[in-house]
């Protein structure tokens, strides 16, 4: 397994984040689920170590996958984390858990016959599925089957990690092109889904045991406008919140989400198909300027919650998108999100830059450090 890249970051005025490949980020279990949108783990990893101590508290209000949850338990610290998807929250229980599966539950589950007893009614349940017309019956009903076989032999943390190991292999086996965020239609021909679950078992079970048990990293069941921690309890939050109708996690998750039979708690996502509704008609512009402001209202409810739950003197790294243009208007996000901190107490102590690629001299993404006064 690939060791983790030692940092190499200096803290300056002009501190730039290198362009960072993939292979130096496969390493613990950063990689044991592919999450869109998920943020180089060198991140994170360089600003707990400047702006933390081993066994203080760090918080990712917006946790995603569990990048920041990762890189604090391989760093020794503890951790909370919160995110509105249900899919993350799940993702990120199982990234930042130890477990270990005796070789009874393992052989159980890696050895489930292919002409299982309960075959007709997992044809009805295939039949009944929400997005059946994605896969060939061939590949849908093993899944189901797994599914089925989860759920009623396991519980708790092993359950966890065994249906995050299912969710990760579900676009692989549907008529899709699982690199693309949007579906894109692509045939395919029947394929051995126990068997490529088996191997995904084995090798996420290996990923595990990088982490560490000295320090606890707890996923909390709320989101980031109403965090239920206690006031002046975290000592570091480190997160990247969600760009303004960036990626859109309800759409790309629908076909997991109808696997675990969860629904999307919509109205508390933030940015995220607040802006049109498509029809071209002259609101257009109006309806996106609104979108705008809904926006960054709910950052700043989220800063405020931030705020509370940080002790004073306590930091806050924020990786934010780029400026951009939206009809003919620029907003500048690092600008009003460091008014609006202001508001709470939290003030610009540094910032950073991450440039998109190695030979782009523009300006990327912006990590903006806080401090609470």
């Amino acid at each position: 397994m690939p060791q983790k890249p030692k940092s190499k970051f200096n803290m300056s005025k002009k501190t730039i984040f290198r362009r960072i490949g993939e292979e130096e980020t496969n390493y613990a279990t950063h990689h044991l689920y592919r999450y869109p949108g998920q943020f180089v783990p060198q991140i994170p990893g360089f600003l707990i170590e400047k702006f933390s101590k081993k066994y203080d508290v760090v918080l990712d209000p917006f946790c995603g996958s569990g990048t920041t949850l990762v890189e604090a338990n391989l760093l020794h610290r503890n951790s909370y984390g919160t995110d509105v998807h249900p899919i993350a929250r799940l993702v990120t229980k199982v990234k930042t858990r130890k477990i270990s599966m005796s070789n009874d539950e393992l052989i159980t589950i890696t050895n489930i016959n292919p002409d299982f007893d309960d075959f007709d009614e997992i044809a009805e349940e295939c039949k009944k599925f929400e997005y059946s017309y994605l896969f060939n019956r061939e590949n849908l009903m093993p899944l189901l089957k797994l599914r089925k076989e989860i759920y009623e032999n396991y519980t708790d943390d092993i359950r966890n990690f065994l249906l995050v190991c299912l969710l990760s292999i579900v676009k692989s086996c549907a008529n899709i092109d699982e690199h693309k965020v949007r579906i894109v239609r692509e045939k395919k021909d029947a394929i051995n889904v126990f068997e490529i679950f088996k191997q995904t078992v084995r090798v996420n079970l290996k990923k595990l045991a990088s982490l560490n048990t000295d320090v606890f990293a707890e996923v909390l069941n709320c989101n980031a406008k109403k965090i239920s921690l206690d006031n002046n309890t975290v000592d570091l939050v480190v997160t990247s919140p969600p760009y303004l109708n960036a990626l859109n996690y309800i759409k790309i998750h629908h076909i997991e989400m109808a696997l675990l039979n969860e629904r999307a708690d919509e109205k508390n996502y933030i940015g995220v198909d607040k802006v049109t509704d498509g029809t071209g008609s002259s609101s257009d512009a109006g309806k996106k300027l609104m979108a705008i402001e809904i926006y960054f209202k709910d950052m700043e409810n989220a800063i405020s919650e931030i705020s509370r739950v940080l002790k004073s003197s306590g930091v806050c790294g924020m990786i934010v998108d780029k400026d951009r243009k939206i009809k003919n208007v620029r907003f500048k996000f690092a600008s009003e999100l460091i008014e609006r901190a202001k508001n709470y107490n939290m003030v610009l102590e540094d910032k950073f830059y991450r440039y998109a690629t190695k030979e782009n001299k523009s300006e990327g993404e912006r990590i903006l450090v806080f401090r609470k006064i």
